[in-house]
């Protein structure tokens, strides 16, 4: 297909137009042709959680694995993204549980570590600079559920898929270790309900709870200061 067919698969799978998407299929698109950074349809409609292209895109034939050039695959990115609809039907689809990228050797387990519930008024996911109206702060509090449900979630889904719960990445740290350092609550019950071991260490010897202790003083939240969540996280690990 012409680099210019290939970039509007991947548009439309990037908006989430199933129709659009549709009748590219079915005018002989090829689903696993990618862009100059190797990023395929399939990677896009699972980055913005778009379940029914995820699903149309299996269907005629997009390889589950296929990875962009940073290493990156349709799983880690609907992980990261905390989108478990797309987890669970990569998975079911063959998705590699363990498979890790090239940049920092992340597992999708390790991405949703990362996923954390709380980060949206840190990182100024919703307007930087504007006053938070009525609509805005029930958007953020609606997005911030959603995603607690879905960290819960998609560790159960790769706990049950045979993802390794130790793995460590390429910084010499575990989905555990990394939880707890972001202060990501939901991640650290869910991985410690998988059966997580909660003394693995990292490079520098260090378990959750010695990580944690390091990491408390960046912890912060809207509701909660650094002190009261990592008093929370240590309730948590401690009772393990």
């Amino acid at each position: 297909m012409p680099e210019s067919g290939c970039l509007n698969l991947l548009s439309a799978a990037e908006k989430g137009d199933s129709v659009l998407l549709e009748r590219l299929i079915e005018h002989g698109a090829d689903v696993n042709e990618a862009d100059r950074t190797d990023m395929t349809a399939l990677q896009c409609a699972a980055q913005g959680g778009h379940v029914d292209c995820v699903n149309q895109l299996l269907t005629a034939g997009a390889d589950v694995n296929a990875s962009d050039k940073h290493g990156v695959s349709a799983l880690m990115y609907a992980s990261r993204q905390g989108y478990d609809e797309c987890v669970e039907m990569l998975i079911e689809s063959g998705a590699d549980v363990n498979e890790h990228n090239n940049m920092d050797g992340n597992t999708s387990l390790i991405d949703v570590a990362c996923s954390c519930p709380d980060s949206f008024e840190a990182d100024g996911y919703f307007g930087v600079g504007r006053e938070n109206d009525a609509q805005e702060l029930s958007t953020r509090d609606e997005e911030r559920e959603r995603k607690k449900r879905a960290v819960r979630r998609n560790v159960l889904l790769l706990s049950q898929a045979g993802a390794d719960l130790d793995q460590v990445n390429l910084c010499g740290f575990t989905a555990l270790t990394t939880a707890v350092r972001i202060g990501n609550i939901e991640c650290v019950h869910a991985l410690i309900a998988a059966g997580v071991d909660v003394n693995v260490t990292d490079k520098n010897g260090n378990t959750a709870l010695i990580t944690g202790e390091v990491s408390s003083h960046v912890f912060h939240t809207a509701e909660r200061s650094g002190t009261a969540l990592w008093s929370h996280v240590r309730v948590v690990v401690e009772g393990a």
